[in-house]
């Protein structure tokens, strides 16, 4: 419901004020909410260059938690750029850094996959990612009711 033409100023604004604080983890968190708005408004190329700007500075101090969400949402950018193999590695990148703790990350990564998988029609391997969830369903019901949209995509396949 907002306005990302309005949010985008302040946004920027804040990014700017960080480096002039030189806070690389302010950086981070603002690079990675204007990626967001940018994905947001199909501004694929601007979503691109901030999210590796992103990663590459999350890398540099070691935020092991906000590498996975860059992943995450590089391998959806990916994705929606119709890049599946490049959508798969990254996605599982961020599975292997999410797996340490962080069952919300894990599970919408595994359902990014499964997303990818279904994009290529690959049914087996779309239910493959979702084989997890058997043993152990989503915690909340945002990420339970989209786990049965994916099985009743991978049904209609």
């Amino acid at each position: 419901t907002g306005d990302f033409g309005d949010a985008q100023p302040y946004l920027e604004q804040a990014e700017r004020t960080y480096a002039a604080a030189e806070d690389r983890v302010g950086m981070v968190h603002s690079m990675q909410t204007l990626a967001a708005v940018d994905l947001a408004r199909g501004a694929y190329a601007s979503a691109r260059q901030r999210l590796t700007r992103a990663s590459t500075l999350a890398t540099e101090v070691n935020l092991a938690e906000e590498r996975a969400v860059l992943y995450a949402e590089q391998a959806e950018l990916a994705r929606l750029q119709g890049r599946p193999d490049e959508a798969l590695a990254l996605a599982q990148r961020a599975l292997a850094l999410f797996a340490g703790g962080d069952a919300r990350g894990a599970t919408e990564t595994r359902l990014r996959i499964a997303a990818v998988h279904r994009d290529l029609e690959a049914w087996d391997a779309a239910e493959a990612a979702l084989k997890p969830f058997a043993a152990s369903p989503p915690a909340n019901l945002e990420h339970a009711a989209l786990l049965i949209v994916r099985r009743g995509q991978i049904a209609l396949g």
